[in-house]
């Protein structure tokens, strides 16, 4: 009996599985030669309505989802999804999470009308899209890029799918993958589309490359981005410019720095309001006054990192907040302030952690560091 079944299962776990949960002593008889035959003959048929259609659901999800995700079908309940799951047909990953194997997700999507298919998008894509947020808010980003990636690879309206990827690139960031993030967004801008989605990609790719430490790829995206505006003041233009002067910022060149600053402060009445722009500028400027020795005024950095923080705030940037703290730890630690610097510091490592985003815990652990070696060097000396 045992090399017929192997022979009939070839070799899928699933298939032995439902194998002996449906008997295995009539399969070499009845000679199945495939999954899908099995489960057409011996499965589907056992199937109520509200049963067959919560894995018609299921087969659209390649992540493991709360039942909750699974509950869109008229008259389904949690009983449904327990009986599918002692039924072998759903398995459970973890506590209230299921997720259907891929022979027979292929099986429940095959044969579908194309009413029906679109109506089982249309239900799992926004659900998806909608429990990305929930996980990146819950400081799960891994999760939610997972939970994205799945709807992109169903989705079919291609405004929602670009944005979609967008939001996966900024989410790569999150975690510090930006070689992925920079990816996501190349992708992005490779499409057909507006040009003010293309200049927004750029500026994001712009910013990611500066981070990995590659100026030039950085000025080429912010370069590329510029050529495709006109030059009147925009919302897009100006984040173009404020990355210009970050990567300018890197290389020292710290007039250039002041000159982008200004022309986009100057543009700020003429802008419609973008929180996380100004924010953006008040941290830059911030910085300005503290690393340019001829600009240097530790206060005037305190005011405009304070101004970062309410701005993100407002924005609900919670990777450039975590930063501003971050940032208005380094310009308190110039009075002597080392409790209050710390305590900024902290608040910066807590928003990193409580999100997920590594690089700035990094970033908030070094700065760490580098307090108390101010603090222990401001120690007055002590001699025997």
């Amino acid at each position: 009996v045992r090399e017929p079944l192997i022979k009939a299962s070839g070799g899928n776990p699933l298939f032995l599985k439902l194998l002996a949960l449906g008997g295995t002593h009539e399969a070499p008889r009845r000679g199945w030669g495939t999954v899908e035959a099995y489960i057409a003959e011996e499965i589907e048929p056992a199937l109520d309505s509200v049963e067959r259609g919560c894995l018609q659901l299921a087969s659209f999800y390649d992540v493991s989802v709360p039942s909750r995700g699974l509950l869109h079908e008229r008259e389904a309940t949690a009983k449904t999804l327990v009986d599918l799951h002692k039924k072998g047909l759903l398995t459970a990953t973890e506590s209230d999470r299921y997720i259907l194997h891929d022979s027979l997700r292929d099986y429940f999507q095959q044969g579908l009308s194309t009413e029906r298919r679109a109506a089982l998008v249309a239900t799992v894509v926004p659900w998806l899209l909608r429990e990305a947020e929930t996980c990146a808010t819950e400081g799960s980003p891994l999760d939610a890029i997972a939970c994205l990636g799945n709807a992109l690879e169903v989705d079919v309206d291609e405004d929602r799918r670009w944005a979609t990827l967008e939001r996966i690139g900024d989410l790569r960031r999150i975690v510090g993958d930006l070689p992925g993030a920079v990816e996501a967004y190349r992708t992005v801008m490779s499409a057909e589309g507006p040009a003010a989605r293309k200049a927004r990609m750029l500026q994001k790719a712009a910013a990611t490359l500066t981070q990995l430490g590659d100026l030039e790829g950085a000025t080429s995206a912010v370069e590329a981005g510029l050529s495709l505006l006109p030059p009147e003041p925009s919302v897009e233009l100006a984040w173009l410019i404020v990355r210009r002067a970050s990567i300018a910022f890197h290389r020292q060149d710290y007039e250039a720095v002041a000159a982008d600053l200004e022309k986009v402060l100057g543009w700020m009445p003429l802008l419609q309001q973008d929180p996380a722009l100004w924010g953006t500028v008040a941290n830059e400027r911030g910085l300005l006054y503290i690393d340019d020795h001829h600009r240097f005024d530790a206060g005037l950095a305190k005011a405009d990192f304070e101004s970062a923080i309410l701005a993100f705030q407002s924005a609900g940037d919670q990777r450039s907040l975590a930063v501003a703290h971050n940032n208005l730890g380094l310009a308190l630690i110039h009075f002597g302030h080392v409790d209050e610097a710390m305590s900024s510091i902290d608040a910066g490592l807590a928003i990193a952690d409580a999100t997920g985003n590594l690089p700035t815990r990094e970033l908030c652990l070094f700065s760490k560091a580098w307090c108390v070696t101010a603090a222990i060097a401001r120690r007055p000396r002590s001699y025997a």
